[in-house]
């Protein structure tokens, strides 16, 4: 059983897709910034960034070698 955890900021993890593997064209989209007594009512349509976002997906391009 795990008693703690570490959750990496999406800065962290921009940081080490750069500079540790090397991706280039790094972009974000977010989703779950709805109070989520109201998020069954509608669709929530993902929004660039990822400052408020519950869920963010990181869109990242691998250099050709």
């Amino acid at each position: 059983m795990v008693n703690s955890a570490y959750w990496h900021t999406t800065l962290e993890k921009k940081h080490i897709l750069e500079q540790n593997l090397g991706l280039t064209h790094l972009s974000f989209q977010q989703t779950l910034v709805k109070n989520p007594l109201y998020t069954n009512e509608t669709v929530e349509e993902p929004l660039t960034g990822f400052e408020k976002g519950g869920y963010v997906a990181i869109i990242a391009e691998k250099p050709r070698s």
